[in-house]
């Protein structure tokens, strides 16, 4: 059988859930199972997911999500989004890309909603997720931008509204006689799935000396009151690494903190 484009199904749940890392660790393994029931709640919410396969091995797939579900940046009404992409590495250039992009848009449009958005990226290098201009091949307009960050969509009705970027609303507060690590993340993104696991553990080695306050964005009351998908803050110092934040990473940042508060005392 050539390449194809299928519904998720149980056997290729697992694929989507890890983001194509399957059997790759304990971390994407336990960050997966996270995602994975967070898939099965959304199924029934409107999710949809196509899986690219080559004969029966999923190497690729696609999601589509009602936008009042994401946690991934963008707000709007009567749209679905287009959290990730994602391609096994050999089949880049192949035009699958392309034939997910179709079978999506086509699943869109057998839908009520008005248009499809997502957000995209124009990397000064050739890392190819989420690349503007591979949207824009497929007519996605810019709505909206911040840095290199920019929200695309396509209008199917005339009074279709242009999503918006998130409007964060979170304040640092400080606690006395303690570090203060604020955590957003959710359960959409295996990448911030890892991270806060990451961060537990780090933040549970410094005792009662850290205050971990987590902020689960895959919660609707959580995302509509601070409107943040990801962001890790250490006494109201944001900081990140764009991949999972590593323990040493999180443990400098940690330290660096306590050394400010010894000095301040």
């Amino acid at each position: 059988m050539a390449i194809h484009i299928e519904d998720v199904k149980d056997e290729t749940l697992w694929f989507v859930a890890t983001c194509s890392h399957v059997r790759e660790g304990a971390d994407q393994d336990r960050g997966g199972a996270v995602r994975k029931t967070w898939i099965e709640e959304m199924l029934p919410q409107g999710l949809q997911i196509k899986v690219a396969l080559d004969d029966e091995q999923p190497i690729g797939f696609i999601h589509l999500l009602p936008i009042e579900h994401t946690a991934f940046g963008l707000t709007g009404h009567d749209l679905l989004t287009i959290p990730c992409l994602a391609l096994k590495d050999a089949y880049h250039g192949q035009g699958i890309g392309r034939m997910l992009m179709e079978a999506a848009e086509a699943a869109a449009r057998a839908t009520d909603v008005k248009g499809l958005a997502l957000i995209g990226h124009e990397w000064e290098d050739d890392f190819w997720f989420m690349r503007t201009d591979f949207f824009r091949h497929f007519g996605y307009q810019e709505a909206d931008r911040r840095g290199n960050a920019v929200i695309l969509w396509k209008r199917f009705a005339d009074d279709a509204e242009p999503p918006r970027f998130f409007s964060p609303a979170w304040t640092y507060e400080p606690v006395p006689g303690k570090v203060a690590f604020d955590a957003f993340w959710n359960r959409q993104c295996l990448t911030t799935a890892v991270e806060i696991h990451n961060v537990r553990e780090v933040c549970a080695e410094y005792g009662d000396r850290v205050l971990l306050r987590e902020y689960d964005a895959s919660d609707p009351a959580v995302r509509e009151r601070y409107q943040i998908g990801r962001l890790l803050a250490v006494n109201g110092r944001e900081i990140g690494w764009g991949y999972e934040a590593p323990r040493e990473g999180l443990r400098a940042a940690i330290d660096e903190a306590l050394g400010d508060c010894e000095v301040i005392g």
